[in-house]
């Protein structure tokens, strides 16, 4: 009996080796099973490259997912780039393990002048990110008295935008243009105390520096910079735009400082300039970037969102005309729309909501950076792996938007016409300003603003097309891809509406 049992006990020593060799051979398997799914068909060198148009790319991700499931990786050129393609994955990334992937990769075009060091959009997260956010933040007070500031820096900005329309009778004319200025000088103001004529030198240096970013800066065909390394080099029709959009910055930045040195300091520009010199590594190139950031993301968003809105009416004369009965009936005799009007307004909350889902104007965010390594929705992805947040995939998944590319309002509205609480799923599910440790600082600012620019609009106009047969086409897949997604120019009038007691 002890024989065998010693014998019995050999045995299974001797096993040990075996199993753990077996067990060094099934794990990397086991392991490899968790990576990323690849797209296939990859080129030498080149990768996805061939397969994936960059002005489409956030469409060819969005049809990939349905193929290869929610979370896959393209290689494009030298560059590896982990999409998550639907609200778990992206969920899970920006609130879930919103510390791993609060960074931002290296990118090329961010490394020029070192953006990438004083940027608070293209910062990867450090102290001094978050030192400048909270600052921000801080800055733009857009809670309480906040809110009373913001309308009364609107007021005369939109009074002054609705006699410029008047002006134009019955003139049909490109609202683009006129609503980029005004959405300008309002961010102008926070941001340095200072406003200008909507034809003045600065206006239209800005538009011009605004197109130049936004075609330079994008996840569209600026990302060539980015992934193929001869173009770097030489002069290309790449390299020359970025380097004309970053001495435009400069040559505008200059002149204002040079003008005015310090701002007033209850603006965002002459608060960060007060922290100067105060151990918090804030300085002139700091500024001048979060300048930069700022006025772009803050301007052609909102102007695009409003033109964007202004073409969707145009196709669902219904829904202009519901909107201004919830008007006329919130602010009776033409009084000026107040932001403490919102509550009581649901069908325009409704309407900016779906907009907002509708057009996913930056739909692939700004790429984040893991810092450590992760894993979502089950799979391992690597430390310092670029991934994009396919907003777009996810504000379009017909399993959570039925009928996606259907303009409706009432997705966001019970049976009773009420607006959805915020914990409702339809607005969970809405992250068109991220989420998280990188969330978009503007958020409440830009909702609250383009609420009270379609308030005023529409309650002293109704908009009509020049000619029916000449509009753009509505639907948001065939908007020019760059920073900002923006639909075909288009011309409207604007017909002055009596105002009803």
């Amino acid at each position: 009996m002890l024989l065998e049992l010693i014998a019995t006990c050999c045995l299974i020593v001797s096993f040990i080796p075996l199993l753990a060799s077996v067990a060094s051979l099934v794990s990397p398997l086991l392991s490899k099973k968790l990576r990323v799914p690849c797209i296939p068909r990859r080129w030498p060198i080149v990768g996805n490259a061939f397969q994936l148009p960059m002005n489409r790319c956030h469409i060819i991700f969005s049809e990939w997912s349905k193929r290869y499931g929610a979370v896959f990786e393209v290689k494009l050129f030298n560059e590896k780039i982990v999409v998550l393609n639907d609200y778990d994955s992206i969920h899970e990334a920006l609130v879930q393990a919103g510390s791993t992937f609060a960074g931002r990769p290296r990118m090329h075009r961010t490394d020029q002048k070192e953006r990438c060091k004083n940027s608070i959009v293209w910062q990867t997260y450090t102290q001094k990110l978050v030192l400048l956010r909270k600052e921000v933040h801080r800055s733009l007070k857009m809670y309480g008295p906040g809110l009373q500031t913001l309308e009364d820096v609107c007021k005369p900005e939109l009074e002054f935008l609705m006699d410029k329309i008047q002006e134009m009778g019955n003139k049909p004319f490109d609202p683009s243009g006129i609503f980029f200025d005004s959405v300008c000088n309002v961010m102008l103001y926070f941001l340095l105390g200072l406003r200008f004529q909507s034809c003045s030198r600065e206006i239209e240096t800005i538009r011009e520096m605004s197109k130049l970013f936004n075609e330079t800066f994008g996840a569209g065909d600026g990302k060539r910079l980015d992934v193929i390394p001869w173009l770097r080099f030489g002069q290309n029709e790449e390299t020359r735009r970025l380097e004309k959009a970053l001495g435009i910055r400069d040559c505008l930045w200059d002149s204002l400082v040079k003008r005015h040195r310090m701002f007033s300091e209850k603006s965002v520009i002459g608060h960060l300039q007060t922290l100067k010199g105060e151990g918090s590594d804030i300085d002139d190139n700091t500024i001048k970037e979060c300048f930069t950031n700022l006025i772009l993301a803050g301007v052609d968003t909102t102007a695009t969102s409003l033109s964007c809105l202004i073409l969707i009416l145009l196709n669902n004369r219904h829904l202009q005309t519901q909107i201004q009965m919830e008007i006329d009936r919130v602010f009776p005799d033409g009084s000026f729309p107040a932001l403490s009007g919102r509550h009581h307004t649901p069908f325009i909350e409704a309407v900016i909501l779906e907009l907002l889902r509708y057009i996913s104007h930056v739909p692939l965010a700004v790429p984040h950076s893991t810092l450590e390594n992760a894993s979502i929705s089950g799979y391992h992805i690597d430390a310092h792996s670029t991934v994009y947040m396919n907003l777009w995939a996810s504000h379009h998944d017909e399993s959570v938007w039925p009928n996606p590319w259907k303009f409706d309002p009432s997705r966001f509205l019970d049976d009773r016409g009420s607006l959805h609480g915020p914990q409702h799923p339809s607005r969970k599910r809405l992250l068109v300003f991220g989420a998280g440790r990188r969330v978009c600082l503007g958020e409440t600012f830009a909702k609250n603003r383009l609420y009270l620019f379609v308030t005023v609009l529409l309650q002293r106009f109704t908009f009509v097309p020049e000619d029916p047969g000449t509009l753009p086409e509505v639907d948001p897949r065939s908007y020019d891809l760059g920073l900002v997604l923006h639909p075909k120019p288009f011309r409207v009038k604007a017909i002055i509406r009596e105002q009803k007691s």
